[in-house]
């Protein structure tokens, strides 16, 4: 199972560590670390050279990290909205789940355009909620 992983660069490591005790291979997990980046993942990866990926994981940067690279509700949005396919034109991009995982959940939903889970980060190491999720 493939996962895009769009955060800040210094969650990458916990990330790898959270999949890893649960048998995931460091290759399964796909970074990018901005709104930015991640559209282009998407035009290039996805829409053209037909990648496959099998959910995508965002952070939440509005609270503590200064400008808000990660735009989660804007991933959200531009995600639902592309028109294209992926995987050998099997699937199409906008059906891709996408869980928000953040120390701050209290983004607010919209209708047609909510994250399919929405997971909270804790301090504790047990994140279980996470990998459950996908």
């Amino acid at each position: 199972m493939r996962i895009l992983v769009n955060d800040h660069l210094t969650e990458e490591e916990r990330y790898r560590q959270i999949f890893r005790t649960h048998n995931y291979e460091d290759n399964e997990l796909i970074f990018v670390h901005g709104f930015q980046d991640f559209k282009e993942f998407i035009a290039s990866q996805l829409a053209t050279k037909q990648f496959h990926i099998d959910a995508i994981i965002t952070g939440y940067s509005a609270f503590g990290h200064g400008s808000d690279i990660l735009k989660a509700q804007e991933l959200l949005y531009f995600k639902n909205s592309f028109i294209g396919s992926y995987s050998n034109s099997n699937f199409r991009i906008a059906a891709i789940p996408v869980i928000l995982y953040s120390e701050s959940t209290g983004l607010q939903k919209r209708p047609g355009r909510s994250f399919d889970f929405v997971v909270e980060k804790n301090s504790y190491g047990n994140q279980d909620n996470l990998v459950n999720s996908v």
